[in-house]
């Protein structure tokens, strides 16, 4: 429904369709630099395999809403290392606690994390680590992401 209220315009207001919905997403994308090629779209569905995003685009869509003027509204929504959301309990007495503000996704054979990173002494980073199609366990593909995370979080300058 939400994907095709995106498609209704005012000549229109009557009709809406999915396919007018996706053109609208794909414009928005095109719009905040997103390539093209990193992603196809078939509905609206989160949970449909027919949807593919790369880390890129994500990375790609991060950096373009950190320049938005929502930019820091957007990142209040986001779960917090160690601190609150669905990273409440990842993170704790990490370099990482407190430091990132991300997205998870998990389904059958798909981990991600996905957001923000303040990193002492660095530039802040916007990072998008996805795992698909693995024979692991979620627990085992969540705990070498975090060690990725946590490895970023102590960039420092050279």
């Amino acid at each position: 429904a939400l994907l095709r209220s995106l498609g209704v315009t005012e000549k229109e207001a009557d009709e809406s369709t999915a396919a007018a919905g996706l053109q609208q997403v794909k414009a928005n994308l095109t719009e905040l630099a997103v390539e093209p090629e990193s992603y196809v779209l078939a509905d609206g569905s989160g949970l449909s395999r027919h949807n593919l995003v790369s880390p890129t685009a994500i990375v790609q869509l991060l950096q373009a809403i950190a320049r938005t003027p929502m930019a820091q509204s957007y990142r209040d929504s986001l779960a917090v290392a160690g601190v609150e959301g669905t990273l409440r309990q990842r993170f704790q007495n990490t370099p990482a606690q407190g430091r990132v503000y991300a997205k998870t996704g998990t389904m059958t054979g798909v981990s991600a994390l996905s957001g923000y990173m303040e990193v002492p002494d660095y530039q802040p980073l916007v990072f998008s680590i996805m795992v698909n199609q693995s024979n692991q366990s979620v627990s085992t593909i969540r705990q070498a992401i975090d060690e990725i995370v946590v490895l970023l979080s102590q960039l420092r300058s050279c």
